[in-house]
C-alpha cells in the first residue's frame, strides 16, 4: 500500500473522488464518502458497487455529478496547509529566538534568507539565480 498517495491528492484538486484500500495511509487523506471512499479490500464487490455506482451517477445527472466535484476540490482546498503546520507549531510552544546579528557569522556564513534559527512566520525565499 502506498502510504500517503499522491495520485489521492491529485484526484482530489481535479475534484475526482478517490477510492482506497482501508489498509495503509490513503484512508486518511480523503473525507469518506465526501471526496472519496475507503474500501476494504478482501471486498471485491464494494469496489464493483462503488465504482458503478460513480459511473451511473455521472450518466445520470451531470450536472449533480460536477456539482459534486466542485465540492471535492473545496474540501482539498481548506486541508491544511505547510504553512498552517508551521504556524501551529511555532504558536504551540516552540519559542522564537531573538534577531540574528548580521553578517555571515551569525548565519554561519549562510546569506540571512538561510538563516537556521527559528521565527515565528518562517518564509521561504530562494536565492537568486546566477
Amino acid at each position: 500500500t502506498d502510504t500517503f498517495g499522491m495520485v489521492v491528492l491529485e484526484a482530489q484538486t481535479l475534484g475526482l473522488p478517490a477510492l482506497v484500500s482501508l489498509q495503509g495511509g490513503p484512508q486518511e487523506i480523503i473525507l469518506n464518502g465526501k471526496t472519496g471512499y475507503a474500501l476494504d479490500t478482501g471486498l471485491t464487490d464494494g469496489w464493483v458497487d462503488t465504482c458503478r455506482t460513480l459511473l451511473e451517477a455521472r450518466l445520470r445527472s451531470p450536472a449533480s455529478y460536477e456539482a459534486w466535484r466542485g465540492e471535492i476540490r473545496e474540501a482539498f482546498a481548506r486541508r491544511p496547509t505547510w504553512r498552517d503546520l508551521i504556524d501551529d507549531i511555532t504558536e504551540k510552544g516552540a519559542r522564537p529566538a531573538e534577531p540574528a546579528a548580521q553578517g555571515p557569522a551569525a548565519t554561519d556564513g549562510l546569506p540571512p534568507s538561510f538563516s537556521r534559527r527559528l521565527s515565528p512566520r518562517p518564509s521561504i525565499t530562494l536565492p537568486a539565480s546566477r
